[in-house]
């Protein structure tokens, strides 16, 4: 993202996270439209997150914006694994929470700069261990 301005990298950072947030509560759809519009939502979500690493340098988990945009993420994930088990009861309560973390991570603006501490190894250890 070199030459672009700080107010263009915040736009693309803030629509890259609304686009998935709409997307989330339109999956609340019955049927395939549902689920087509859920998994074009992590599709966009995973495309906001390898981003927000390019523009950082590194893995982006280190400040709030980052963090709660992955819970997200993560939650996005465990529900996609129980929808492909069959439990698709709790997605009108898991799909509306998963576009507010979404949605909350935009209320702080993300920092494009990770400290050296941060690109050792034994940070991706920590996170790996983390979650």
């Amino acid at each position: 993202m070199c030459g672009l301005s700080d107010e263009t990298r915040e736009l693309i950072t803030i629509f890259l996270q609304l686009v998935p947030a709409g997307l989330y509560i339109t999956g609340l759809i019955e049927g395939k439209k549902g689920r087509n519009f859920f998994l074009l939502g992590v599709f966009f979500h995973v495309l906001s997150i390898i981003e927000r690493g390019i523009t950082m340098g590194g893995v982006p988990l280190t400040d709030k914006h980052d963090n709660i945009s992955f819970m997200a993420l993560s939650m996005a994930v465990s529900y996609l694994y129980f929808y492909g088990k069959g439990l698709t009861g709790f997605g009108t309560l898991a799909l509306p929470l998963i576009s507010a973390f979404l949605l909350i991570s935009i209320g702080f603006k993300p920092v494009d700069t990770v400290s050296p501490f941060l690109k050792s190894i034994w940070f991706y250890v920590h996170i790996f261990l983390y979650f």
